[in-house]
């Protein structure tokens, strides 16, 4: 064997030895094409079960039913209070309405009765007319101070504050009338029984019944 024989021998061991051969490249590469199909699976080809499909379906369904819905208003009866003010102590500080309806309260209700309607006026006005500036409470007032007859009888005109002024001039209109007034009181001073005994109590009971009258009149 010449020496270019050997030359040429030598080379092709070394190629075989080195892992170059064309054949073994190829067998590389379609290992890897197979590593690659192996491996995770994208986003894309993961399949949802069909449980969630439904479930995420029942979430989107009610959604769009919260979003359909009308929200009523609850914030006046039920403010949402922040807990960290519940432990702050703040000073009581009366609430004048409430102090106002009070003293409204101690009011006789008026109940038709023409005798009473001066006194019942004039208390009203100092008391709840002169108190209050809103006409809505004043006439809410004015209703509770009614008999429940003559609530029902204003019972359409009592729920309309315009109709506050209205309300009380059919009242004074009705139960007001000077000369329905003094002739009423003049019919309760004929009518007095006579004075049977000069004891105190007896003197003090007839001056009452004489002098409620005649105040009333002088109004």
């Amino acid at each position: 064997m010449n020496s270019t024989s050997r030359t040429q021998s030598r080379s092709r061991g070394r190629l075989s030895q080195g892992g170059s051969h064309p054949d073994a490249v190829t067998d590389m590469s379609q290992s890897a094409e197979r590593g690659r199909g192996d491996g995770p699976e994208t986003p894309a080809s993961v399949k949802t079960p069909p449980e969630d499909v439904d479930r995420t379906s029942e979430l989107d369904d009610s959604a769009q039913l919260n979003r359909d819905r009308v929200v009523q208003d609850v914030s006046w009866f039920e403010e949402v209070v922040d807990s960290t003010s519940k432990t702050k102590a703040t000073p009581f500080v009366p609430n004048p309405w409430m102090q106002q309806i009070a003293s409204a309260s101690q009011m006789d209700i008026f109940g038709g009765d023409t005798r009473k309607w001066p006194t019942f006026i004039a208390n009203f006005r100092a008391l709840v007319h002169e108190a209050i500036r809103s006409d809505a409470q004043r006439i809410a007032v004015l209703g509770q101070l009614l008999s429940p007859r003559l609530r029902s009888g204003f019972s359409g005109r009592l729920a309309d504050p315009a109709m506050y002024r209205e309300v009380l001039r059919r009242l004074h209109k009705l139960y007001g009338d000077p000369k329905a007034l003094a002739k009423m009181n003049l019919h309760d001073l004929m009518s007095l029984p006579p004075l049977r005994s000069e004891q105190s109590s007896d003197l003090e009971a007839f001056f009452c019944k004489v002098s409620g009258p005649l105040s009333t009149m002088k109004l």
